[in-house]
């Protein structure tokens, strides 16, 4: 059986959308400066620092999209023949 103990819905902050705009801005710009950066040769540390940049900002894009359009839910599940 399952019960739900804990439900959240959606978001609808301004704040969060603004943060996945700023996130998506930030892997745009990142990227663009990295593929830039491989044909300037720059140096292997900026070229991490923008590579790191750039995985951070699509991890937070995976986030926000998770909070402003899933709800959450925490449930429990519980049977007599959990042994």
């Amino acid at each position: 059986m399952h019960e739900v103990i804990s439900r959240v819905e959606p978001s609808d902050s301004s704040i969060l959308l603004g943060g996945f705009i700023v996130l998506s801005l930030l892997l745009t710009v990142s990227s663009i400066g990295f593929a830039i950066g491989i044909f300037l040769e720059m140096e292997t540390m900026v070229l991490g620092v923008l590579l790191a940049l750039s995985f951070a900002s699509l991890g937070g894009m995976v986030l926000a999209v998770h909070r402003l359009f899933y709800p959450h839910r925490i449930v429990l599940e519980h049977d007599e023949e959990l042994w």
